[in-house]
């Protein structure tokens, strides 16, 4: 990796953080070692949700930060995807899923939960849940590919924080504009549900669309669901700024069956929108 600041987070550290990086930082304190991230996620549990959550997406550094409003926006998890980073000195991306029973057993830390969740995309997806640790291990076709961890609790409502904040508790200057999550998430479903009617008003001009839902669906049969918002920071394929605001798309009697998109530039003005049927 080619960044001046990675070697200051290097280490994994059990229910502490990455190398300089705390859990209990705030956005600002987190900004001020790693810098903005390529971009960032906004995500709402599910639909009418208060709780928010953020991602910041470094692409460099193979490195995903999570920040929670429910933790007054201190950072709360971590996750890697490049060997670069260790963990208990022994533990690397890449490794087969026996070398990393092997490793943990002589850490005698194997007393964990294996959990097979494989799907039709990832057929070979499995997790070691290292509870005792607040360390998730994932694993595809038998090969460590994500080190996912989180901070300690005293109980279980109470999070030990490894950091004692000097920042503002408030979300980072992230060089572009953010809205209100709530008004960018009113704005996209309105543009949805407009877009829904249309799509099966006009029926012969969208029929490719309507071809991609399930027989004989209707108006009737769809609705959004849970929504996120991606605001581009440092992208070459997007514009500077621009904002993605998507929901998963909800059939009432197939379930969940794709999402919808809008993308925007940072000012709102309309860039495109998308539909996609999984």
């Amino acid at each position: 990796m080619n960044n001046p600041m990675i070697n200051k987070i290097r280490k994994i550290e059990s229910g502490i953080g990455l190398g300089n990086l705390k859990f209990g930082m705030f956005q600002e304190e987190v900004k001020a070692i790693v810098g903005l991230p390529n971009y960032i996620e906004v995500h709402e549990d599910y639909l009418g949700s208060e709780h928010r959550s953020e991602t910041w997406n470094y692409d460099d550094l193979e490195l995903r930060i999570d920040f929670s409003s429910e933790d007054d926006w201190r950072m709360d998890t971590l996750a890697v995807n490049d060997d670069f980073y260790v963990l208990f000195d022994l533990i690397r991306i890449g490794q087969h899923m026996n070398e990393v029973e092997d490793k943990l057993k002589r850490l005698n830390l194997d007393d964990y939960i294996c959990e097979d969740i494989s799907t039709i995309e990832s057929p070979d997806h499995k997790l070691f849940d290292l509870r005792e640790s607040y360390i998730n291990l994932w694993f595809d076709d038998r090969r460590l590919s994500e080190i996912q961890w989180g901070p300690k609790f005293v109980d279980e409502n109470t999070i030990k924080w490894p950091h004692n904040n000097n920042g503002k508790n408030e979300l980072a200057d992230i060089g572009v504009k953010r809205y209100e999550s709530d008004y960018l998430f009113e704005k996209l479903g309105s543009h949805l549900d407009e877009w829904l009617d249309l799509i099966f008003k006009e029926t012969a001009k969208y029929e490719d669309l309507i071809s991609d839902f399930p027989l004989s669906t209707t108006r009737e049969n769809l609705r959004t669901g849970t929504r996120r918002i991606r605001y581009a920071i440092k992208m070459d394929e997007k514009v500077d700024g621009s904002i993605m605001a998507k929901a998963r798309l909800i059939h009432n009697e197939h379930g969940d069956i794709g999402w919808m998109a809008v993308e925007w530039e940072n000012d709102l003005t309309l860039l495109d929108d998308y539909l996609h049927i999984d």
